[in-house]
């Protein structure tokens, strides 16, 4: 089903005239064809002969920048003009480089405020009607429509380059031999429906920003904006929220399964240590641990000792000279304790030690009598 619009045509004096516009009728909005406001999209169109053309030059193309710049280039042009005038614009390439543009466009005075013209409603759309022409690069018309009449020159579709006013009461055809015009076109807005149609729509479907003067598209772009950051601020949030329930989650299990370890080792310390108190599980099994292994690791050590000379040595004392009863062996020297039958003996026992060459010195560290003969302690450091 096509779209229906409601054509809005305004004169100078910002007098309107309005038509109901279909894929094939334009009728006054008074007549049968289509007239339910609520269905329709309201479209303004203002006369261009009250517009003023304007080609500026500008070294950047973004439409923020020409936006708030182009009120002041156009007041050169125009002693008029001022920021609150409005303006419907499109930038071209321009010759200067990548980065400048041409700005090509019209400008309106104040009376054509949106708000001055709307009512109640607002506007989906708000041009001059020169903007409607189906234009070829340097093509001149006379551009008609229900309230008013105009002389236009294009640049192109979309892009006025020169005005002629018929209301000055100029000669037409020193205007037109002036501007180096020799073929004049006749466009009548209303004479052609379907044609009529297709512009609006096709200015609807593209990005008409800049020629729009209603300011619904730029409504549009900051609702939009202003949508997104929501999203984003909302998305933000419940990524942040989702985190921390994660978070609380896992550190939630990992407190569970803490306590659990925590109670199966307490009772396993408490098998394993009988009549131990169980203080902090963990860190006294792990203690409890090391000092077995030292303790294994120290009884299992086995030093690095001359046994078999000690032996030897040992087995060479005579059985009558006395007895031994306890021989220690240390990293650091060797103790003997025994019983000799005499002093006499003793010595020779001391002497023997000493002419085996396995201790530093042999040192008589404890003697003394007893029943069964002198009871002596020997000790003895290894020779390095």
């Amino acid at each position: 089903m096509s779209r229906v619009f409601r054509l809005i045509f305004v004169d100078e004096n910002a007098q309107k005239v309005e038509y109901d516009l279909t894929a094939e009728t334009l009728v006054p909005a008074s007549s049968d064809a289509p007239s339910n406001t609520s269905d329709c999209e309201k479209i303004a169109i203002l006369p261009g002969s009250a517009a003023l053309p304007f080609e500026v030059a500008l070294p950047f193309s973004d439409p923020e920048k020409i936006a708030r710049v182009l009120p002041q280039f156009v007041a050169d042009l125009y002693v008029d003009v001022d920021e609150t005038w409005h303006f419907s614009w499109k930038a071209l390439k321009s010759e200067q480089g990548e980065a400048g543009c041409l700005v090509v466009g019209l400008t309106l005075p104040p009376q054509f405020a949106p708000a001055m013209l709307a009512g109640d409603d607002e506007f989906r759309l708000m041009l001059p009607d020169l903007l409607l022409v189906d234009a070829r690069p340097g093509m001149a018309a006379r551009v008609k429509t229900p309230v008013c009449e105009t002389i236009a020159i294009f640049s192109e579709a979309r892009a006025v380059r020169r005005v002629l006013p018929l209301s000055a009461g100029l000669p037409e055809d020193m205007l037109l031999a002036a501007e180096g015009v020799e073929v004049l076109e006749e466009v009548d807005l209303t004479a052609a429906a379907p044609v009529l149609h297709r512009q609006i729509e096709s200015l609807l479907a593209s990005d008409c920003g800049s020629l729009d003067i209603s300011g619904f598209s730029r409504a549009r772009r900051r609702s939009l904006r202003s949508l997104l950051a929501l999203s984003a601020a909302v998305i933000a949030f419940l990524w942040f929220m989702s985190w921390h329930l994660f978070v609380w989650l896992e550190c939630r299990i990992t407190e569970g399964a803490a306590q659990r370890t925590r109670a199966h080792m307490q009772q396993a310390f408490s098998a394993t240590f009988p009549g131990t108190p169980v203080v902090e599980p963990l860190t006294q099994t792990s203690r409890s641990i090391i000092e077995l292994e030292k303790r294994l690791k120290e009884a299992t050590l086995m030093p690095k000792l001359p046994w078999l000379r000690v032996l030897r040595l040992v087995s060479m004392v005579g059985v009558s000279d006395g007895t031994f009863r306890r021989l220690t062996a240390r990293e650091n020297g060797f103790r003997c304790n025994g019983t000799a039958r005499d002093y006499a003996a003793l010595e020779r026992l001391r002497s023997l030690f000493t002419d085996s060459g396995i201790f530093e010195r042999v040192n008589i560290a404890e003697s003394r009598q007893a029943d069964d003969g002198i009871m002596f302690s020997l000790e003895a450091p290894w020779k390095k």
